[in-house]
């Protein structure tokens, strides 16, 4: 994650971040209140940063299962 990792561990809206292979580099799961605070946040982290290129959104309509634990 490079230079975005401490980015990542400020922002309470991060969830989950991940660096990932193939098209793109890192994928975020974020909790927000509500669309102004998505955009105040893209405007931040993303348009007004040189070294994204794009970024792509997609929104939960509906959770099927949300849990991350590992049982062991």
């Amino acid at each position: 994650m490079g230079g975005f990792s401490r980015p990542c561990g400020q922002e309470e809206a991060f969830a989950q971040a991940y660096a990932v292979t193939g098209e793109i580099d890192i994928v975020l799961f974020l909790r927000l209140r509500d669309m102004e605070e998505f955009d105040a946040l893209c405007d931040k982290l993303f348009r007004d940063q040189s070294n994204v290129a794009r970024f792509f959104t997609m929104m939960v309509i509906r959770t099927g299962k949300d849990e991350t634990a590992i049982q062991l």
